[in-house]
């Protein structure tokens, strides 16, 4: 049950510390904790943390930590400490049938399965608890729960062997790019101590002993191993301590100590390593010519000291900023269409892999190795001798004030990710450390961050690892060769770096004096706070100012027209679609992509920049700013429509990079993704797959031009929506200038005067069955189908909720498949939707499962079908599957001024009726077990089902 968490702060993800591994503490520097947080250790040796938060407003989060992940596993206990991760998800002594498998427990919570969660990496494993407010009775069940972890598991030879299967299915997810991901896993593997292999994962998975899982748990699942913590609007801090301490002082003590040595002081005592991986290329990677990846590790032991005090967090600042500071050099270097290499670096302390070090990764392509490589010594160099630059350093430090703003402390996810440091790295969290921070960012100097960048680069690079293709007989396979290539190379002579200069504006004087405020026309509005406006050009105009509650801070812009890629030949449909992002890889006028990206980042919102598409019957462009950036935000579009960018280069590399990007990405659910729309001629979406290859080789570079230029300079066709916060009279003003003087050019030419793509559905039910792409293999079967049923009206929005509700329900049944009917799933669900695009409802099952499993999982998939129907479904079931819905359109969440575009959107696009979000949470309340049936048995027909089967051309019998 691996949960990737993405942390709303992009900050410096301090700290790498393992287990025992700290050196050099001096008490006298320890920090105490946050007086904000109440801190113990309890007799049994588990630490709580408990911070109440006032501001937050989403409930609790209880967490509960584990100093167990891979680096405690021997070579026989691969993927232990993950497997125990899912076991505590089955049967414990307080939760027979699994907490998550309880609604019977959960739904009086206000709870459901998605609140309860875990995570396993190199050197912790994570549970997570979540609770809508603050629940005397949830609490005590949370806590319960984590004590059943810590010493309740019930590992029994069945339970554990219906856990294999589910582990499998998770490992077979990434069976595309299996050799890249081993490669890297070998790599770290023969580079650093206490790294692990998943070469022998099948075997191990499917040969282990129960008992010895038992007895790893037995081993590391101890008491002062552990911690919890609470974080959120907590009423009473002293009820909740006695709560947790009543409860989990029951674990009992361990009374001896498991013995483990120190994974960093090996590293930093071993005698510098090179390692070279070599693969077998998949036809994708040939293809590509699969670059060779040099990896250059700077030990820097320095940045792995002294955690507990004020000195190891600002020597772990510091290693931060340099390594953001040297990427940003390799990216300015690499910006150039075609090319040779692509360098980066990062900091390992940012990464659950590895001891201190920088690594500088060099991705080349063959024949251009060692030039490569030269070019990201070269750059070394620089800073060695000339160190880093003020402006460079100013950049840095209003990123990292940007990331930690003062407001981060009223964050639950800063104080969770904060707790969990300190817990599991012993990183200090003292009173005031943002604060602190930002005043010792704001005040460091060139001169001491240089000394940090001197240090790491004072040797040349201890460690080399070399990710090759089987057949690369290059220098860098040669240790005695590479290491004097490199230390040679570290000699020459460099010249300053210089930063690139950046456009001052995006429009010229000249260009900026050409365009007059456009007259327009105001008319009535029927809806609240709305105002629409008629261009000059006839571009319609709709502003919604910030009357929402929901203060956002930024503006939403969405411009549509009718005419999309249907419109045009079939020849030319992927011309059409992809043109788009053609010419976001080309730029603007005179700044090609790389310039213009420089550009934007000077500008408040950084990532700004704006999202033109053409779909199958739609073209349109999206952006969000903030207020200050609104005008950037116009001119964006103003130049986007009148300059696009025509470029050889940039389409010759466009093409090289969606190749690429392929390469990276391959997954098996996409391809099936792919076969599944085109079984039924569903057109809403780019090819995600393998699928991908033939579209991309098809994009005719004059005809992309000419169809985007064809669409976007009708402007009479566009209506734009605004929303967020923002001054009606400003926008207008804006509008005017820049939309105001978009083309209207009536050139309109469809190639026979209607949709050329046959997007007709046949008849159904339709069975089909598929191979998976040569490109690669897997084990599993993919299988799935959807429900289609056509609407010719658009304004039933009751019918597009009621369609909804049924996909959540029989998801919430469907889960059952693995939790208690113990079949081997992990990528599997079910959803209801309203396909606009398309015009029809749907209801898409999707399983990515055991090929042997196949026939038994149909069977049970349609008598839970058949039992929707007759209404057989368990009140708390269904009550559990709908709170899904119920938080979707919770009130507040739909006051957001980007929920309010698009509910805006939907009217005027599609005639839809804009329905006030206390009718759509009244009307889900009303809709009962009996209407679920009623509704199934109108989509789940016969005649309604499009069924697809993917799997390796290999013998199965039908079914």
């Amino acid at each position: 049950m691996k949960i990737r968490i993405y942390i709303i702060l992009i900050i410096v993800n301090f700290s790498i510390l393992k287990l025992n591994c700290q050196t050099d503490k001096s008490p006298e520097d320890s920090l105490p904790i946050d007086k904000s947080v109440r801190y113990g250790i309890l007799d049994n040796g588990l630490t709580y943390y408990i911070k109440p938060l006032k501001s937050a407003n989403s409930g609790l989060k209880l967490r509960f930590y584990v100093k167990v992940g891979s680096e405690q596993e021997e070579a026989k206990e691969i993927d232990f400490a993950h497997a125990l991760e899912h076991l505590a998800f089955r049967e414990t002594e307080n939760f027979p049938k699994g907490l998550n498998n309880t609604p019977e427990i959960l739904v009086p919570l206000g709870m459901d399965e998605s609140d309860i969660m875990g995570n396993t990496n190199n050197i912790w494993t994570e549970y997570f608890f979540n609770i809508p407010d603050n629940n005397f009775s949830a609490i005590n069940v949370g806590l319960k729960w984590f004590k059943d972890i810590a010493d309740g598991l019930v590992l029994s030879k069945e339970n554990i062997d219906r856990e294999r299967g589910v582990l499998m299915q998770e490992y077979r997810r990434d069976d595309a790019n299996r050799k890249k991901l081993l490669s890297e896993k070998s790599l770290y593997f023969q580079l650093f101590p206490c790294q692990r292999n998943n070469e022998q994962f099948k075997e191990r998975n499917k040969n282990f002993s129960h008992l010895e899982l038992k007895k790893f748990y037995k081993k590391w699942y101890r008491s002062d191993l552990m911690g919890v913590s609470v974080v959120g609007d907590i009423e009473n801090v002293e009820s909740l301590e006695k709560q947790v301490k009543l409860i989990l002082s029951d674990i009992k003590k361990p009374l001896d100590k498991p013995s483990q040595s120190s994974c960093d002081d090996t590293y930093y005592s071993s005698s510098p390593n090179f390692v070279v991986v070599n693969f077998q290329q998949d036809t994708i990677s040939t293809v590509l010519g699969t670059p060779v990846q040099v990896n250059l590790f700077f030990r820097d032991p320095e940045s792995q000291k002294y955690l507990e005090s004020w000195r190891g967090i600002k020597l772990k600042v510091k290693s931060d900023l340099f390594a953001r500071i040297l990427n940003k050099r390799f990216d300015a270097e690499s910006h150039n269409y075609i090319k040779k290499h692509n360098i980066y670096s990062i900091h390992t302390q940012n990464l659950d892999k590895s001891p201190g070090a920088l690594r500088v990764t060099i991705r080349a392509q063959r024949g251009k190795d060692e030039e490569s490589v030269e070019s990201a010594i070269n750059i070394l160099n620089q800073v060695r001798k000339y160190g880093v630059l003020p402006e460079e350093l100013n950049w840095a430090k209003k990123e990292f004030l940007a990331n930690w703003r003062l407001s981060l402390t009223k964050s639950e996810n800063y104080w969770i990710s904060q707790i969990r440091q300190n817990f599991v790295r012993g990183e200090a969290l003292p009173s005031g450390k943002v604060i602190s921070l930002r005043n010792f960012i704001q005040e460091l100097s060139i001169e001491d961050l240089n000394r940090t960048a001197t240090r790491i680069l004072s040797k040349v690079p201890e460690d080399i690892g070399v990710i090759a293709p089987k057949d690369y007989t290059g220098l860098f396979i040669k240790e005695k060769e590479t290491r004097k290539f490199i230390r040679d190379n570290f000699k020459n002579a460099v010249i300053p770096f210089e930063i690139p200069n950046l456009p001052k504006k995006l429009l010229s004087k000249t260009q900026f004096d050409s365009l007059p405020l456009k007259g327009y026309q105001k008319t009535p509005s029927s809806i609240s706070g709305g105002q629409i406006f008629t261009l000059e050009n006839g571009i319609k105009l709709f502003l919604k100012p910030g009357s929402s509650p929901v203060k956002s801070g930024n503006v939403y812009l969405h411009g549509f027209s009718k005419d999309g890629a249907s419109s045009f030949s079939e020849e030319d449909y992927y011309s059409a679609v992809y043109s788009p992002l053609l010419i976001k890889h080309s730029g603007i006028g005179d700044m090609n992509k790389f310039q213009l990206k420089r550009y934007l980042k000077t500008t408040k919102s950084l990532n700004i920049d704006i999202n033109p598409y053409i779909g199958f019957n739609e073209a349109g462009i999206k952006g969000m700013v903030s207020n200050d950036d609104l005008e950037v935000l116009m001119q964006l579009i103003y130049l986007y429509i009148t300059e696009p960018r025509k470029d050889s280069m940039a389409f010759k590399d466009w093409k090289i990079s969606q190749f690429k990007f392929l390469e990276k990405s391959k997954n098996a659910i996409n391809d099936f993704i792919d076969k599944q729309a085109a079984l039924t001629k569903d057109y809403r979406n780019l090819p995600f797959g393998t699928k991908r290859i033939s579209a991309i080789a098809s994009v005719d570079n004059k005809k992309a031009f000419e169809i985007y230029n064809q669409i976007f300079s009708q402007a009479g066709d566009f209506q734009f929506i605004i929303t967020g916060d923002f001054k009606s009279k400003q926008v207008l003003q804006l509008a005017r200038k820049y939309l105001g003087n978009l083309p209207n050019v009536k050139n309109f030419q469809q190639s026979s005067g209607v949709s050329t793509i046959q997007s007709d559905l046949p008849k159904g039910p339709i069975y089909q069955r598929e191979n998976l792409p040569d490109l690669y293999s897997s084990e599993n079967a993919y299988y799935g189908f959807k429900y289609i049923h056509s609407e010719t009206k658009h304004t039933n929005w009751r019918e597009q909720l009621k369609v909804q509700a049924l996909g959540v329900v029989t998801n919430r049944i469907i889960k059952d498949l693995r939790s208690k009917d113990g079949f081997s799933l992990y990528s599997f669900g079910v959803a209801g939707n309203h396909n606009r695009v398309m015009n029809r409802f749907e209801v898409n099952f999707r399983f990515s499962c055991e090929p042997d499993e196949l026939s038994l999982l149909k069977e049970r998939i349609y008598q839970i079908i058949d039992d929707i129907k007759d209404a057989k479904i368990s009140p708390v079931i269904f009550k559990e599957g709908m709170e899904k819905l119920y938080g979707k359109y919770e009130t507040k969440s739909q006051e957001h001024p980007l929920k309010i575009q698009k509910r805006l959107y939907r009217k005027f696009r599609y005639g839809e009726p804009v329905i006030a979000p206390e009718m759509v949470k009244r009307f889900l309340n009303s809709i009962t077990i009996k209407d679920i049936a009623s509704i199934a048995k109108k989509y789940y027909r016969s005649g309604n089902k499009y069924e697809l089967l993917m799997i390796d051309n290999m013998d199965l019998k039908e079914f």
